[in-house]
């Protein structure tokens, strides 16, 4: 059902589960429904269409050849996970050949080992009679082949081990741990919210409007931050990381492999991730309401933009493309093919590279303002607004959500402040702070009323129906992401340099 014109002018979905006998269609329930409503309910500012009914159905889609494929695949992946485990444990069983004590010559290395059980006996063995044994790339241990450090890959025990392991290298820069278990919990947080909100899974909507208000809830309606905090770590990850290897490699990297080592860990996953949303999801549950979610048409019509990372411009209408939320990961993407040309520069000339920096959020900035200037769009995509009715993402004509919270060049601040404070990170392993005292509690308390100002700072707009000016919407989303990644910046540069003093147990 849909509520039409409540003091909005957008619709509003609602949901409703009703009990059935089987010999009804579902034109007849809508039918039924919509005379219940206009003529016994009295009400006639809600509309029921028979596109709109969905009955349950058991199994809720018939199964098709990719739902066995998906099945085999899950199959052998489950079974190479077992299977790597038992011979981890195996080889763990199996004594290792003692240590061997390197000797490296120009043309070769040469192991010199102990003559004990270990040692060949034959004379054709890469062993030699002496018990040296040469090899120009390095020890490889006898008990391992390829086929076994295959498995291996896949043993559950060993990747459990990486997975929870709290070690790190002195040169990892601590406080990004948490600043991503925070930033996760708050995307969980938020869509615990958006999820019910968008889709219409609301018991009582009136209640709902009246939920958006308080001054906390600004926390939820603004949980968009937490995704520009990811933006700006992967920004700041990639010039910490390709500084040192350029140093490293002389300014040489190889860039083939730079780009390719990215889509390569990425895209699989990502890949089997549409499969499964395609071909085993829909088979996960059952009930009226889940008939909404086996609607797989878009990813079988625009899978293919997802592993090129185009899926943030094509289809138009992010509402139609396949597992809407991988967005993310398309500007993640295309961020990391530009960042290169910022590098080298940064790399080459410090000026330089400040000056790309510079212009790339000038002409970021300016892009947003000529989008609200244009569609005049609202100052945010959720608000309660003065008469409680929400102002919701909505599939038909222009929103903000496509044509600007998607697009890379609007989002790319937080990115280009990671690369910043990266290549500071980077440079400066050792900086001397003046007056650490005081400049800790002066970049402390600015932070925080930037992190306040951003999060907060729309609450007379959105929950008191406080109308902004143009000029102060266009002024709020040019330099909000901006403003927030500095804040965000801070609490790194604090971390890194010992400015955070008893807060930094907390990363």
């Amino acid at each position: 059902m849909t509520l039409r014109n409540y003091c909005q002018p957008t619709n509003v979905t609602i949901r409703w589960g009703l009990c059935a006998v089987s010999v009804c269609s579902e034109p007849d329930i809508a039918a039924v429904v919509q005379d219940l409503i206009h003529d016994v309910l009295g009400v006639d500012w809600l509309t029921v269409t028979g596109a709109s009914v969905h009955c349950a159905k058991d199994p809720p889609k018939p199964y098709n050849a990719g739902f066995y494929v998906m099945i085999v695949l899950c199959g052998i992946l489950g079974l190479l996970v077992v299977i790597g485990w038992i011979v981890d444990v195996i080889s763990q069983c199996i004594p290792s050949p003692p240590h061997p004590t390197i000797h490296k010559t120009r043309k070769a290395v040469t192991y010199q080992n102990p003559a004990d059980e270990y040692t060949p006996l034959l004379a054709d063995n890469p062993y030699t009679s002496s018990g040296s044994y040469k090899q120009s790339t390095g020890w490889k241990s006898i008990t391992r082949g390829f086929l076994v450090e295959l498995l291996l890959c896949f043993a559950v025990n060993k990747n459990l081990q990486k997975l929870l392991s709290t070690r790190q290298s002195e040169k990892a820069i601590g406080c990004l741990h948490g600043l991503r278990v925070i930033s996760m919990a708050w995307i969980i947080l938020g869509h615990t919210f958006l999820w019910p909100a968008v889709t219409g899974l609301v018991d009582n909507w009136l209640q709902l409007f009246e939920i958006l208000k308080p001054f906390s809830f600004q926390v939820i309606l603004n949980g968009t931050y937490s995704v520009d905090t990811f933006f700006f770590l992967s920004g700041l990850l990639v010039a910490y990381l390709v500084f040192f290897q350029l140093d490293k490699e002389n300014g040489n990297l190889n860039w083939f492999q730079f780009y390719f080592h990215r889509y390569w860990r990425l895209t699989p996953t990502l890949l089997f991730t549409i499969l499964f949303w395609m071909y085993l999801r829909p088979w996960m549950g059952q009930g009226p309401v889940w008939h909404i979610t086996t609607y797989t048409e878009p990813c079988e019509q625009y899978w293919w933009t997802n592993i090129l990372y185009i899926n943030n411009f094509y289809p138009t209408n992010s509402m139609l493309g396949c597992i809407q939320w991988t967005w993310y990961l398309a500007n993640d993407m295309q961020f990391y093919w530009i960042s290169p040309i910022i590098i080298i520069l940064m790399y080459k000339s410090v000026m330089y590279g400040i000056v790309s920096l510079l212009t790339l959020l000038a002409a970021s900035t300016i892009t947003i303002i000529s989008l609200f200037l244009y569609y005049d769009f609202p100052v945010a995509m959720i608000a309660a607004g003065g008469g409680g009715a929400p102002t919701l993402l909505t599939p038909e004509g222009p929103n903000s959500f496509d044509i600007v919270y998607v697009k890379p060049y609007c989002r790319i601040a937080p990115y280009l402040t990671g690369l910043a404070l990266g290549f500071l990170l980077q440079r400066k392993r050792v900086l001397r702070i003046p007056w650490p005292y005081f400049t800790a509690i002066v970049g402390w308390v600015v932070a925080t009323v930037i992190a306040m100002a951003v999060v907060y700072g729309l609450y007379p707009s959105t929950s008191l129906g406080h109308e902004l000016s143009q000029a102060e919407v266009i002024l709020y989303n040019s330099l909000c992401r901006l403003a927030w990644s500095i804040s965000v910046g801070w609490v790194v540069f604090a971390c890194r340099y010992n400015l955070a003093g008893r807060f930094h147990f907390i990363y």
